[in-house]
């Protein structure tokens, strides 16, 4: 079984919203990086190893939490069409 994710907005991000994305994103990077052993990170296999457990950590259970609240009703209308 296939799953087809729905954009609630159209079919793409607008430019706005991908902008307000990456410097979030940006952000993110730069306090999880500050947060990393430098140690840890020279080498592929340490930048992979500390990005999962930072991800899991920090980024997943907020992303869990938002994601896990029902839609409002606007949106689970746009579910239903």
């Amino acid at each position: 079984m296939r799953i087809r994710a729905r954009s609630f907005h159209g079919n793409s991000m607008t430019p706005d919203q991908q902008e307000a994305l990456n410097a979030h994103v940006q952000a993110i990077a730069q306090i999880l990086y500050d947060d990393s052993d430098p140690a840890a990170i020279q080498t592929l296999e340490g930048i992979e190893v500390t990005i999962r457990s930072q991800l899991q950590k920090h980024v997943s259970p907020a992303l869990g939490v938002f994601l896990s609240k029902p839609l409002p009703a606007r949106h689970r209308a746009n579910l239903d069409s």
